[in-house]
């Protein structure tokens, strides 16, 4: 028998992917990839030292945009260290829901007597995985270390290397020194930017990137960051950061921060073109005027927009995308609890338009000693002309939490070629060692233009998301106890007789120091 069923006694999984949806803009986990949700799992295994860290450090980690890294280093100046989440809450562009969203990924330590050099320590971590998918055998395992201004790691698939990197962090003009494999994310995008882009705005988080900048990449997703050497250099709020990459790209990119926004440049340089960006970001009272314009070798580029915050948890963005293949323009607008975002966009070579709405519904409130989160999540699509003109997801989901207790259940209808619908039911028990959780899904999807994503919970640094097609049902487990972690699954298709079973076996080792 392929499904394997352990006792209970294993520990937890990762409770951040909630935190990195909300923070990366998506709607819920589907939207997100494996190299976004490895880059959220790194800065959870080692979270950023909030007191501690430059405002440099608080941009180039991604959470933070120009504005909320300058507010929180005046605050920390004029008032001291950031002691607790609540009190994050308080600072300035941060608020106290996005606050709770930062808190696995933010370190909140007293830094020691005033002058004092930072200890340096240690920081190590393992991770190695055996897994058996419909009879086929792989391995991956990933190594990081970091000692005082020094970082290394590296990332294995079934013994080929995928990523890796080793970098020296300076104190004074150099800002850090990356060789291996790396990110490089600047602007809007418009020039370079490796790794995962939202290109459907969910959300109003997603109007708007926000670029780290250099970054090393211990990915497991081979090819998705460049392979060279970088360096950035820091002075003041100037920043200059330079690469070049084995396939013989080189970028320079320049930028200044001021506390209301900040103003860069990107020069881009391949065997085959030359191109220059113009970037800004700027805050003024209640607005935020974004963007980068692009002179291409034979066309021109822009991506801009505009955010209007009336207040914490309510605002409304306006952007503008104009490329050599594609026009769009988008609105938005959300509250606390609900949100709703509509892009029309024409591609130009294809001559083909489209129409995107994407509108949720999640609050949450308290009953007793149970957290209740209900939520609603419409994707319509429309493309006049096609013989598919319209897509319609409608997802409806409850979450109801008690203690160490988790009951989840989702029922998802879909139209487009056919009615399809997919609904599952999953029940959990976790406390600070050990967990468990089990899920059963019921699907009726008679055509693949129908298929219906789900995310499945997974061992760290895997990211499982299938495509259900079939009629049938399918189930999961998942469990987890100290640096051990296992998931069994299997899917049959009784009423689809022409589809063979599926199953996945799962074991996976972390260790972190």
């Amino acid at each position: 028998m392929k499904l394997l069923f352990l006792t209970l006694a294993l520990l937890a999984g990762a409770d951040f992917l909630e935190s990195a949806v909300r923070l990366s803009g998506a709607s819920c986990a589907e939207d997100l990839s494996q190299s976004e949700i490895e880059r959220y799992e790194a800065l959870c295994q080692h979270p950023l030292d909030l007191n501690g860290a430059s405002r440099r450090d608080l941009i180039s980690s991604g959470l933070f945009s120009p504005y909320q890294a300058a507010t929180i280093t005046d605050y920390i100046s004029n008032y001291g260290e950031i002691c607790s989440i609540a009190e994050l809450g308080t600072v300035d562009g941060i608020g106290p829901e996005r606050a709770r969203d930062l808190a696995p990924f933010v370190l909140l330590e007293p830094s020691g007597p005033l002058g004092a050099r930072p200890r340096k320590r240690l920081r190590a971590g393992v991770m190695a995985r055996v897994a058996d998918k419909n009879g086929k055998w792989t391995r991956a395992e990933k190594l990081s270390a970091d000692y005082g201004r020094l970082c290394a790691a590296c990332a294995f698939k079934d013994g080929k290397s995928t990523a890796g990197y080793a970098s020296f962090r300076g104190r004074r003009a150099v800002g850090q020194l990356t060789v291996g494999d790396f990110n490089a994310r600047f602007g809007q995008g418009l020039l370079t930017w490796t790794g995962f882009t939202m290109t459907t705005l969910y959300t109003l988080s997603a109007f708007a990137r926000s670029g780290p900048g250099i970054s090393g990449s211990n990915t497991l997703s081979e090819g998705s960051a460049k392979r060279g050497a970088a360096i950035q250099l820091v002075h003041g709020g100037a920043d200059l950061s330079l690469y070049g990459t084995l396939d013989g790209e080189q970028a320079a990119h320049f930028q200044y921060l001021t506390r209301r926004g900040s103003y860069g440049a990107t020069l881009l340089h391949t065997p085959d073109a030359l191109a220059a960006s113009a970037e800004w970001r700027a805050t003024l009272r209640k607005f935020t005027l974004f963007g980068e314009a692009a002179l291409l070798p034979s066309s021109w580029s822009l991506r801009s927009g505009l955010f209007y915050n009336h207040s914490y948890g309510n605002r409304a963005a306006l952007l503008l995308r104009r490329g050599p293949d594609e026009m769009a323009a988008a609105l938005g607008a959300e509250t606390r609890w609900a949100s709703i975002t509509s892009e029309a966009s024409r591609n130009l070579l294809k001559q083909t338009s489209q129409l995107r709405t994407v509108a949720l519904f999640n609050p949450q409130f308290t009953v007793g000693p149970w957290t209740v989160k209900p939520s609603f999540r419409l994707n319509s699509r429309y493309r006049p002309g096609e013989i598919l003109e319209w897509r319609n997801d409608l997802r409806g989901e409850l979450e109801i939490q008690g203690g160490p207790w988790l009951l989840h259940g989702r029922y998802n209808a879909l139209r487009c070629e056919n009615w399809a619908w997919l609904s599952y039911l999953e029940a959990g028990y976790k406390n600070e060692k050990t967990a468990l959780y089990l899920r059963g899904t019921l699907f009726k999807i008679d055509s693949w233009n129908d298929r219906i994503y789900s995310y499945e919970r997974d061992a760290q640094g895997s990211f499982n998301v299938p495509a259900y097609y079939g009629r049938g049902y399918a189930l999961a487990l998942y469990v987890r106890w100290r640096s051990l972690a296992l998931r069994a699954a299997t899917t049959r298709y009784p009423w689809t007789p022409d589809k063979s079973p599926k199953y996945e076996l799962k074991i996976q080792f972390n260790y972190k120091k």
